[in-house]
């Protein structure tokens, strides 16, 4: 008996150490299930952090171009402006018989082409008999 004793205690023995390995097993199985949830969490939260501060840099880029540009046609426009204006004003003077006050202004307007009289040509001057007869004292006419 005593053979089967031993048996018996050694069946019981290897019964408790089997369960004592399920319960290990299983509570590093749980354990394991919880830091892989607790991994899959923070790599989630970095991933919308990454996101998040990408999409930040973005707006940023675009707000700063979007603000450059804004600022390149405002600047655009203003000196366009005032190279127009000068323009006028010298050909203002130059149609009163003054000479442009700059030569910068005459390349800015040298693309313009010289204005026709009624008669086609730009010579200036009444173009037609009649108006110089009107405009012009009799000891001068031709």
């Amino acid at each position: 008996m005593s053979v089967q004793n031993e048996t018996v205690t050694l069946q019981s023995a290897s019964q408790t150490a089997e369960q004592k390995l399920e319960l290990a097993s299983s509570a590093h199985a749980e354990e394991l299930k919880t830091l892989r949830e607790n991994f899959a969490r923070q790599m989630e939260a970095k991933e919308k952090k990454f996101q998040d501060e990408l999409a930040n840099q973005q707006t940023a880029r675009y707000d700063n171009l979007k603000a450059n540009l804004e600022d390149a046609d405002i600047s655009h426009l203003i000196k366009s402006l005032e190279k127009t204006m000068v323009a006028i004003e010298d050909a203002d003077n130059y149609e009163g018989g003054q000479a442009p006050k700059d030569t910068a202004t005459l390349e800015h307007t040298s693309n313009i082409p010289p204005r026709k009289d009624d008669d086609g040509t730009d010579e200036g001057g009444p173009s037609h008999p009649t108006q110089a007869s009107k405009t012009l004292p009799k000891s001068t006419r031709t």
